[in-house]
């Protein structure tokens, strides 16, 4: 019978298709265990021989996992004697993990676990951070929301009618199916549209709809990490595709084509998440001529078309489909009020139907007081109003974030300007920078960069930075704080 110490690392679950560096992903699940008190203080974890042959790695990559958490004073090794996990090591003295408690209870019971879903937490005692992108939620329209929510609220036509649940009494569905076609050039009913929670919820619903386990899609090399979850998650067969400055290589696309069958293909053609990305026209019409003539689905996300700041910006694929092979989710009204957002899935009416009616077994109904506020301030004019006074502060917080960077970091890395989306992707220069190691050390500055922002691997250094959240002096601020740690680390390399 194994001990606990080699069940857990029996238990260790590698995912070789994300973007995360192995070693990383190893170092992460065992500084949970060392957290939630599997591995508890002054433990003695197995050689890196044992425990690369129990996971099925090379020994190199456990060694790298090991100088990472001994670097985090996680274990220390201790020569010809072994890697012990260090005495006192309080969860409370870990802000990245205060959520933990040092103890860890076994349930009475078994369920499934997993890693892939796996977030990472956002320390307390931090004066700045670094998002993927994420809007600023002092910029909202609480005060204009209230006026449209009260209105509807007061209102007794609302409560005294009972008949609003009815197929043909969808409001939300009406404007929006207008708003998409006046501002995204589509050609839909609102039969052809299905509200959700968010865009996450919308991919969840098609994931399981319309793929199975023995089924294939096609993504972008590298990929939103939360899209990847939803589809490893389904057991579906996840094949990354390269991508470059146009975006997803529709080439290599058709040469796998070309060998297998692929069932759908997952892109988002504006802002690709995370390199910031737009799929090129001619790509853009040879896919959704390789989609007719290899029978396959595409899943266009298209979640911040609204925040495009070039004046000719293009159509969503979804437009231009003649064939009734793309499939449009996006979101709508996610800067509105703090925490609120509304998804929508559009497509053929016989596969919204089926999608209501798959998701009205795990939800109580719509929310009618949110749809048609949100409905009343879409026949207004006032999302689009809050879009477009967004939009314009968003675009010259880029312009100032970009300046920062040309100023400070060109040397460092490369870049562009995004045409849309809340941030930037950065390349090193230097494969020699740690960027694990810089994250911790901007920490100590007060200064959290999410792991799920670093990009590292063999191939590639790279660094997604949001901008949206911050102002001109947040902006500033951060990216010194950046500068003055990747100098000293550079300092330091070439001693």
């Amino acid at each position: 019978m194994s001990s606990p110490v080699i069940h857990f690392f029996e238990t260790i679950d590698i995912q070789p298709d994300t973007s995360q560096a192995i070693y990383i992903q190893i170092a992460q699940q065992i500084t949970d265990a060392i957290q939630r008190g599997i591995l508890p203080a002054g433990s003695k974890l197995p050689g890196t021989r044992q425990i690369a042959q129990i996971i099925g790695v090379h020994r190199k990559t456990v060694v790298a996992a090991f100088e990472e958490l001994n670097v985090q004073d996680w274990v220390k090794t201790y020569p010809n004697k072994g890697t012990y996990v260090i005495e006192n090591n309080l969860a409370e003295q870990r802000p990245l993990k205060s959520n933990y408690s040092k103890k860890f209870t076994p349930p009475s019971f078994s369920f499934k676990q997993t890693h892939l879903f796996d977030l990472p937490d956002y320390p307390q005692k931090t004066d700045y951070f670094f998002t993927d992108g994420t809007p600023d939620i002092r910029i909202n329209a609480v005060q204009q929301w209230q006026k449209y929510y009260t209105a509807t609220a007061r209102r007794k036509t609302v409560w005294n009618n009972q008949k609003w649940y009815l197929p043909h009494r969808k409001p939300l569905h009406t404007q929006l199916s207008n708003y998409l076609n006046i501002t995204r050039g589509l050609r839909i009913s609102s039969d052809n549209l299905l509200i959700t929670q968010n865009a996450g919820m919308s991919l969840y619903l098609l994931t399981e709809i319309l793929l199975d386990k023995e089924d294939t899609i096609a993504v972008a090399e590298k990929n939103y990490y939360k899209a990847n979850m939803i589809f490893q998650k389904n057991g579906t067969k996840v094949k990354a595709i390269p991508t470059d400055k146009e975006g997803m290589n529709i080439d290599e696309l058709e040469k796998i084509c070309q060998e297998s069958q692929i069932r759908a293909v997952y892109v988002m053609p504006h802002a690709h998440y995370p390199t910031t990305v737009s799929l090129s026209k001619t790509r853009r019409l040879k896919l959704l001529n390789l989609a007719r003539q290899y029978d396959f689905i595409i899943i266009e996300d298209d979640w911040d078309y609204d925040l495009q700041y070039e004046k000719m910006s293009s159509l969503p694929l979804y437009s231009a489909d003649d064939n009734d092979r793309v499939i449009y989710i996006g979101e709508i009204g996610k800067n509105l009020i703090p925490g609120y957002q509304t998804g929508f899935i559009t497509g053929n009416e016989n596969l919204i139907r089926t999608l209501e009616q798959f998701s009205h077994t795990f939800t109580q109904g719509e929310n009618v007081l949110m749809q048609m506020t949100l409905a009343e301030m879409l026949e207004e004019g006032e999302i689009q109003k809050h879009i477009k006074k967004s939009k314009k502060i968003y675009q010259q917080r880029r312009d100032y974030f970009g300046y920062l960077l040309n100023e400070w970091f060109s040397e460092d890395f490369d870049f562009s300007f995004p045409h849309g989306g809340l941030a930037f992707w950065l390349e090193s220069k230097n494969r020699q920078f740690n960027l694990m190691k810089i994250s911790q050390k901007c920490l100590e500055n007060k200064l959290y960069i999410p792991p799920n922002l670093l990009y590292q691997n063999q191939k590639e250094s790279a660094m997604r930075l949001g901008f949206g959240h911050l102002n001109e002096q947040e902006a500033e601020k951060c990216l010194k704080i950046l500068k003055e740690t990747i100098t000293e680390q550079s300092t330091k390399v070439k001693n």
